[in-house]
């Protein structure tokens, strides 16, 4: 991921992080019915809403009254 989205070595950590973070959250053949280990952990499935490329640009938001 980390080659793939051209970012320096010190991102490494990072990469390693979200890899496991999408692991925990895809289906697995060991667990039954293809469930996700999310799901055997905590009982519901997981959103995945909030994922984006890894690598992107991305910007930190700061409400109005803390400017």
């Amino acid at each position: 991921m980390k080659q793939a989205a051209k970012l320096p070595d010190e991102f490494w950590a990072e990469a390693i992080n979200t890899a496991t973070y999408l692991t925990d959250r895809s289906p697995s053949s060991v667990l039954p019915r293809g469930k996700t280990p999310y799901e055997m952990w905590w009982g519901q499935k997981p959103s995945i809403a909030h994922v984006r490329i890894f690598g992107c640009l991305s910007y930190a938001f700061i409400p109005n009254k803390f400017r």
